[in-house]
């Protein structure tokens, strides 16, 4: 290890690597404290400690703020063994320790440990990561991953997150009665699974798929008139979209094999008499699953639907997932494969982040961004760069049909796919997914005198002061999750305020709407 722990000249400890002084051999407590003060300029909200030494930089950083989270990473767990036998390391609950090189170990620590206020700014204190630079660089680009996703979910949120809770409090009767996906786990390793989207190189493949019967087909909702029109066989049809726009997918539906998040619009599920309502990662649906009095298996959904569907493939144990048309780009001023609602003349995003409705889509004649060579635009980078981030953290063989697209996976050689459609046509025992009425009916009434009590007190803190919002549950986050982040960084003007009070009107009267239906 050739590290030595010897004493300072101010006499607490300090650290040296052979004749290198990786802390100050003067006074290492005065150095860790200039080092904070630099790192907090700008305000961050959480502190990066890219390879701790003795920690004294965790110390003066838990000093100077009251706040600020601090995320510790140190490849050499020895480093941390020798720093806790000199010294009484900080243990405090904002600070993580993330140590080792365990890959799929630390990105869970991480992910868990940073929420969307310490998303909001980071800042990096990385003097010592010199001892190993590809891997902090490496360690670096994940947390930045980590927090640029959790705010592109928090604009999100603030964009569609009414319209997100009103559908799925509309939805509750039919999440309660919905079955567990997690049946499926890992029964279907031997199965290849084909996740289909509406990309322009879908008009590639397609023709490939008819008439054969191999492997598992997962449509997301754009892809599926046209798959459906060509006579492909279809084993699940996967929608997320909270927008009354996702219906247009499926006119003329024929399949009632429909697995859908529990934010779709109501009339959706009511099309389909045979469907699954996932649950999501969130405080919404820990309370959900709370009030029912039943855990329920959960799918993330990355952003996109084709996200969605390749969480499933993977949970499912399948080893060999291969994506058709999930481009994440334009070919020749086209964002869709050609037949499908949108094409060439609409650019339009078929993703949470854009509204059709409100005209904010782009066209041909919009610039767009490149990206590994081909024109995007930034909603479809961050979709693919969260796939490849997912695939990089997962078990089995995942590649794409064809050479087009900016997603970051091997293409499939021709032959092989020919090997994959020849197996037998899987079973995802559909018939078995049914569940008791007398159970369902139990977590309806369960859901439903919670949501009552909830009203009740959302009308209270309604008729008080701000302050008292802080103690509105879980099950109102998509509400005000954006305005308790501005609140907790300090910029929650008067405006957003007021907003957010509308929102929890329009909230009230949607309960007690709902409540009224259940009665009757």
């Amino acid at each position: 290890m050739n590290f030595e722990v010897v004493d300072s000249k101010t006499g607490v400890p300090t650290l040296k690597k052979g004749e290198t002084w990786l802390h100050s051999k003067y006074d290492p407590i005065k150095e860790a404290a200039r080092e904070v003060e630099a790192a907090l300029v700008h305000s961050p909200t959480m502190l990066v400690v890219l390879g701790m030494g003795l920690g004294y930089v965790i110390d003066e950083a838990l000093e100077q703020t009251d706040t600020m989270k601090i995320l510790v990473i140190e490849r050499d767990k020895a480093i941390f063994d020798l720093a806790s036998s000199s010294r009484d390391l900080p243990s405090d609950p904002r600070v993580e320790y993330v140590l080792g090189s365990d890959e799929d170990a630390n990105f869970e620590t991480i992910t868990a440990f940073i929420d969307d206020v310490s998303a909001t700014t980071l800042a990096f204190i990385s003097r010592l990561a010199n001892e190993d630079p590809e891997y902090y660089k490496s360690v670096a680009e994940t947390i930045g991953h980590v927090a640029e996703m959790l705010m592109e979910g928090l604009k999100s949120t603030a964009q569609f997150g009414e319209l997100w809770w009103k559908n799925a409090v509309s939805n509750y009767r039919f999440y309660a009665g919905a079955p567990d996906i997690g049946a499926w786990y890992g029964k279907f390793e031997d199965q290849p699974v084909f996740v289909f989207a509406a990309g322009p190189s879908l008009d590639d493949h397609i023709d490939k798929f008819v008439g054969v019967d191999g492997g598992i087909r997962f449509v997301v909702d754009t892809a599926y008139s046209l798959l459906e029109s060509k006579g492909v066989r279809i084993d699940a049809v996967f929608a997320i979209d909270a927008q009354d726009r996702t219906l247009d997918h499926f006119d003329g539906l024929r399949t009632d094999k429909l697995i859908a998040t529990p934010i779709v619009p109501p009339a959706l599920i009511e099309k389909a008499p045979r469907s699954l309502l996932m649950s999501l990662a969130g405080p919404m649906f820990d309370w959900f699953e709370a009030a029912m009095g039943c855990e329920r298996s959960r799918l993330k959904s990355g952003g996109s639907v084709t996200t969605f569907a390749f969480d499933l493939a993977r949970k499912i144990g399948s080893r060999d997932v291969i994506f058709v048309g999930a481009d994440f780009a334009y070919r020749s001023g086209r964002r869709y494969a050609g037949s499908t609602i949108y094409d060439q003349s609409r650019l339009g995003a078929t993703s949470r982040f854009f509204s059709l409705e409100d005209n904010s889509f782009q066209t041909i004649d919009v610039p767009g961004v490149s990206e590994k060579g081909e024109k995007t635009d930034t909603n479809l980078v961050q979709y693919s760069r969260w796939l490849e981030w997912e695939i990089a953290n997962s078990q089995g063989s995942f590649e794409k049909m064809g050479e087009f697209g900016v997603l970051d996976v091997p293409s499939a050689l021709p032959e092989r796919i020919d090997e994959l459609l020849k197996r037998s046509a899987p079973d995802l025992k559909w018939n078995e997914m049914n569940i008791d009425d007398a159970d369902n009916n139990k977590r309806v009434e369960k859901l439903s005198q919670s949501m009552a009590q909830e009203k009740e007190k959302l009308d209270k803190i309604r008729n008080g002061s701000i302050s008292d919002l802080a103690n509105l549950s879980g099950f109102f986050d998509p509400l005000y999750r954006p305005e308790a982040v501005m609140s907790r960084t300090g910029s929650l003007s008067e405006e957003a305020k007021e907003r957010l009070y509308l929102k929890l009107d329009r909230a009230s009267l949607h309960l007690e709407e709902t409540l009224d239906e259940q009665r009757q």
